[in-house]
């Protein structure tokens, strides 16, 4: 599903003309659709899945409501209801592929976390010298993608409030404008789903490995 979303870039290495090397990147190529829809689009699948897979009890467990109470997903004003396939038959896949239950249930935080984050707001705020900054119309959101991700909720409030510029002796802050502000939160959401794509990409990759591994062996012996 929303297979075209993905790619790879292949590099290869040459020397006296002969191949002694390469690599292969993967890349996530639509990090926008992560945080906006256009008309009658959807989100990637895997979050409606997810909202439409928990058990109650869950959904309290990770602070989760109906998909269509989360801007990351009903944006493009579509059809919220799961994807084409299943939570269970997508956690029975990742069992099989060898994903442990901490894993999953990392995965589920991770995933549970971009949605909090795109239900973080603002409010323009006057600060001195006539300069514009923010501040978080509520920190519920903030809260619960801190607990799901185990970060300080000061550290990613002030991230998505400020600039924050080192030097060698000491830590500037600059407020963001409401823009620079929506933009961050976006930035977070982006990184932390390409993140897990990238981990899960390369985990299953040497979870397939090992399994063909092991058969081969078997085979032989």
């Amino acid at each position: 599903d929303n297979s075209s979303r993905f790619g790879k870039y292949l590099e290869v290495y040459f020397k006296s003309g002969a191949i002694i090397g390469a690599k292969i990147t993967q890349y996530l190529l639509e990090k926008s659709r992560i945080v906006t829809q256009a008309a009658g689009e959807r989100n990637y699948h895997v979050f409606y899945e997810l909202l439409g897979g928990l058990a109650e009890p869950e959904r309290m467990k990770y602070g989760l409501l109906e998909a269509d109470k989360y801007f990351y997903l009903n944006q493009g004003g579509s059809d919220c209801a799961p994807g084409r396939m299943d939570w269970a038959s997508l956690q029975s896949a990742m069992q099989v592929l060898g994903v442990t239950e901490s894993e999953r249930e990392g995965i589920v935080k991770v995933l549970a976390s971009v949605l909090h984050l795109g239900n973080v707001y603002f409010h323009r705020r006057q600060l001195r010298h006539g300069q514009e900054g923010v501040e978080i119309g509520s920190d519920a959101e903030i809260k619960w993608a801190a607990h799901l991700l185990q970060l300080p909720s000061e550290g990613i409030l002030k991230s998505l409030t400020s600039r924050i510029t080192e030097t060698r002796s000491e830590r500037l802050y600059t407020p963001l404008g409401i823009d620079q502000a929506l933009d961050a939160r976006d930035a977070l959401a982006k990184a932390l789903y390409s993140g897990l794509f990238n981990w899960y990409v390369h985990t299953s990759r040497l979870l397939l490995a090992k399994t063909v591994e092991g058969r081969d062996i078997a085979s032989r012996s």
